[in-house]
């Protein structure tokens, strides 16, 4: 029978605190996106036209799709430091899998939230090449993720 292996306290610890910091960070999406949903109310079709909007509603909509943008951005680049810090740390490979299964959960959950920007939009949005690359990246990273969990890398 195979002796299952005990945690160190130091990974708990790692652990614990990861899992803190996730749900810190996913509060912190929910609210930033529940105040975009708020505002998308104001068209039933996506992509939809500025010019048939309300100015104070444009406005407004502007305002909450750029929070959402820029923490987009900023999750991405906090998250490209949390896998770098992970690989170096030499965890054991399943201590190093538990701590990228939660980052990956987390992840897909702060998808769903970011492709808001992407989903409920207006048609004559210009080019975000900072967005774009951003949602270059975040799929990049959610890839290696995969590839690190299953051990390809």
């Amino acid at each position: 029978m195979e002796k299952k292996q005990e945690n160190s306290p130091s990974f708990q610890k790692t652990r614990d605190n990861l899992l803190t910091s996730l749900q810190n960070h996913l509060e912190n999406i929910y609210l930033v996106e529940k105040q975009f949903t708020d505002i998308i109310i104001l068209s039933d079709v996506f992509p939809f036209n500025p010019n048939q909007v309300e100015k104070d509603k444009w406005e407004d909509y502007e305002i909450k799709r750029g929070n959402l943008r820029d923490l987009f951005i900023d999750e991405t680049n906090q998250l490209e430091g949390l896998i770098k810090a992970i690989r170096q740390k030499k965890f054991n490979p399943t201590d190093s899998k538990q701590l990228l299964l939660l980052i990956l959960g987390y992840v897909d959950i702060a998808d769903s939230a970011f492709q808001k920007l992407f989903t409920y939009s207006f048609v004559t949005r210009n080019i975000d090449e900072m967005l774009e690359s951003t949602q270059t990246r975040f799929v990049k990273l959610r890839n290696l993720i995969r590839l690190l969990i299953k051990g390809v890398i």
